[in-house]
C-alpha cells in the first residue's frame, strides 16, 4: 500500500465506483472481472468472439468479448509453432473468427 499512497493511486472499495478504463490490479481474478465490466459499458462492434473462464471446479465465472483491431495485454506466456507471446506485451488482434485469433 505504500507505493500505492506514495504515487498518488486511486483506490476503489468496489467495482460499482470504476470508472476508468486503464486500471491495475494484484489478482487476475479481479482483473477479468474488471475487464469485464468494462467491456459492459463499451460498444462492442458487430462480429466478436465471446471467450468463456472457467473457476478451479469448473464453473463459468467470466465471459471476456475480442474483436478486430482491439489491443490487449498478455498475462500469461505462450509458445507454439505460430510464435510466442510475451506477457506484459501488447498485442493487437488483427483477424478473429471462432477458431483463432
Amino acid at each position: 500500500m505504500t507505493t500505492i499512497k506514495k504515487y498518488n493511486f486511486k483506490t476503489i472499495q468496489s467495482l460499482n465506483e470504476l470508472t476508468t478504463t486503464t486500471n491495475i490490479s494484484f489478482f487476475k481474478s479481479k482483473a477479468y472481472e474488471i475487464n469485464q465490466r468494462i467491456q459492459q459499458k463499451q460498444i462492442m462492434p458487430e462480429f466478436y468472439v465471446p471467450i468463456d473462464y472457467y473457476n478451479d471446479n469448473n464453473t463459468r465465472k467470466y465471459t471476456l468479448k475480442y474483436y478486430k483491431n482491439q489491443i490487449i495485454i498478455c498475462k500469461t506466456h505462450h509458445q507454439s509453432k505460430a510464435g510466442r507471446l510475451y506477457v506484459n506485451f501488447q498485442y493487437k488482434i488483427e483477424n478473429i473468427n471462432n477458431k483463432t485469433i
